[in-house]
């Protein structure tokens, strides 16, 4: 490695250094005293103080008395639908769609998407209960590896181009188990 020697413009005076690096004669006469420092007042009086105390704490009653009264409208809307002081409970009185009806609901229904493949690109079940009205959307993935009766394990969706509605409605019984 070489060694640099070291340059003291004091003690070395017939190096030569570029003038960009040598420090302007000039900065040192140029620099000034620093100005006198603001001379801030004595304390005030606080009227500002206080009356940011007043606004902090109004603010904090209102918003308090906001949510008091949020919370007494939902309670009262709970209190409004769900009727506690009915005699009886709900499930025990019949729904009242369900007794108009003439015709039961099907107890379910399939709702397939057919690709241009002439796979499933989209299955959807939909399980009715007649009694009260209510029911179940179940959506099957039409990618669900299952057992297709006579072509072995492959998609739920491939049932539909294999062998076509009654294919699909197999192989969606056996995969549900019903």
């Amino acid at each position: 490695m070489r060694e640099v020697p070291f340059a003291d413009l004091d003690v070395d005076e017939d190096i030569d250094i570029p003038a960009f690096l040598l420090p302007h004669p000039d900065e040192d006469e140029e620099r000034e005293a620093p100005q006198r420092a603001v001379v801030l007042p004595p304390s005030g009086t606080g009227v500002r103080r206080h009356r940011r105390r007043r606004q902090r704490r109004d603010t904090r009653r209102r918003t308090l008395g906001l949510v008091l009264l949020a919370v007494a409208v939902v309670g009262a809307l709970v209190l409004a639908v769900a009727r506690p002081w009915r005699s009886g409970s709900p499930s025990s009185k019949p729904h009242p769609a369900a007794a108009s009806r003439h015709v039961p609901l099907p107890s379910s229904a399939v709702l397939v998407q057919q690709d241009p493949k002439g796979g499933a690109a989209s299955i959807t079940l939909l399980v009715g209960n007649p009694v009260s009205g209510g029911g179940h959307i179940v959506l099957v993935p039409p990618a669900t590896m299952t057992e297709l009766p006579s072509f072995g394990l492959d998609g739920v969706g491939k049932a539909l181009g294999l062998g076509g509605p009654s294919l699909l409605q197999v192989t969606l019984e056996n995969l549900l188990g019903r």
